[in-house]
């Protein structure tokens, strides 16, 4: 059985009690790629909740994918699942793990007819650039 803090000790390569800068740059990233995992799994469980024929129809691919259920999930089985990926990516652009995306212009620009100067500093908001679609759940 593996514990959280022996696949942290492995990432991190080191079994002693001296964490130097870049091991706690690496537990953070471990931490925030938990944190986007649980964000991005609560979303899908709660669009499969309300939405009763997604969930449906993958609770159908599930059954025919997973033939044993002692099994472990491997490679080959995961290829199979077309479906699920569709419901994870569905989640993925409804909520978004980034609120969107950040930039600083390096010279004068027009963008949609609007003159924006150099060093000014713009955001994409990435809920918006999908919102045509937005509240409902594409299955």
């Amino acid at each position: 059985m593996c514990s959280i803090l022996a696949v942290m000790k492995t990432i991190i390569g080191t079994s002693t009690g001296n964490l130097k800068v870049s091991h706690v740059v690496k537990l953070n990233e471990i931490d925030f790629s938990l944190l986007q995992t649980a964000y991005t799994l609560s979303f899908m469980l709660y669009h499969l909740s309300v939405n009763e024929d997604a969930q449906n129809k993958l609770y159908e691919e599930i059954q025919r994918i997973v033939v044993d259920p002692r099994k472990p999930l491997d490679e080959e089985i995961l290829n199979e699942a077309h479906y699920l990926k569709k419901v994870m990516k569905e989640a993925q652009r409804l909520n978004p793990v980034s609120l969107g995306i950040g930039r600083l212009t390096t010279e004068d620009i027009v963008l949609g007819g609007y003159e924006i100067p150099k060093n000014v500093s713009y955001h994409f908001h990435m809920q918006l650039v999908h919102f045509d679609s937005w509240s409902r759940f594409i299955g």
